[in-house]
């Protein structure tokens, strides 16, 4: 029998609504949430504070999964962003290894070492670049020294922690040496970074906190993970 049968079945015109559950199967279902309320007769219809209190848990429920999908989405990106700087890093050091001629201002050269710029300093923590240390200063020095564009984080990903960045400037240089592809890390002035803050360790945050650590070691491994 249809649902429209089944009210037009009624001789006064109305269907109660337990007698609808019951006929389309949920009879289980609607008695335990009369049960929760047993002093409710359950012969009777909803009331609209029923209804009301069924829409509230409804409504609870579905911010949780909101919220569960948001984080959920960020912690996606995140590690997206962590894995793609990972990748590029290596990239860095198999450009090294090939011994690749590059072009720098039209001008095709093949370089010494190849590195990447990195910057926990707000306003460059959302990016960073290749070069090739033309001056042999062993740092990045201006843009004639730049391979490539600006590589951007994901969107909401900041740098938030270099270990072994000086405070007031917290730029590290990631270097490989041709042909070999041997590494130097070293600080904004070109000082090597001091042994005890190696492995580098370069901290991803996003939005809602989620955090992730790229660690680069003097092996040429990279690898990400959690704190």
């Amino acid at each position: 029998m249809t649902l429209a049968a089944m009210i037009k079945k009624e001789a006064n015109g109305f269907t109660p609504l337990e007698n609808i559950v019951r006929n389309v199967g949920g009879w289980h279902l609607f008695m335990r949430v009369r049960c929760l309320m047993p002093h409710v007769n359950p012969l009777m219809g909803f009331t609209v504070i029923e209804v009301i209190v069924a829409m509230s848990i409804m409504l609870f429920i579905s911010a949780q999964v909101l919220v569960s999908f948001s984080s959920l989405r960020e912690n996606a990106t995140l590690t997206r962003g962590a894995q793609e700087f990972a990748f590029n890093i290596r990239r860095a050091q198999n450009m090294a290894l090939a011994v690749a001629p590059v072009t720098i201002g039209g001008v095709s050269h093949i370089p010494q070492s190849i590195g990447i710029r990195i910057s926990s300093k707000e306003g460059s923590n959302t990016k960073y670049f290749f070069f090739s240390d033309i001056n042999d200063d062993k740092k990045y020095t201006d843009p004639s020294e730049r391979i490539e564009p600006d590589i951007n984080l994901p969107q909401g990903i900041i740098m938030s922690a270099i270990n072994g960045a000086i405070p007031g400037n917290p730029e590290v240089h990631i270097l490989f040496y041709s042909p070999e592809a041997s590494m130097l890390l070293t600080n904004f002035n070109g000082l090597t970074i001091p042994a005890p803050f190696i492995p580098l360790k370069v901290t991803l945050n996003g939005p809602a906190g989620g955090t992730r650590v790229v660690t680069v070691r003097m092996s040429g491994q990279v690898s990400v993970g959690n704190p």
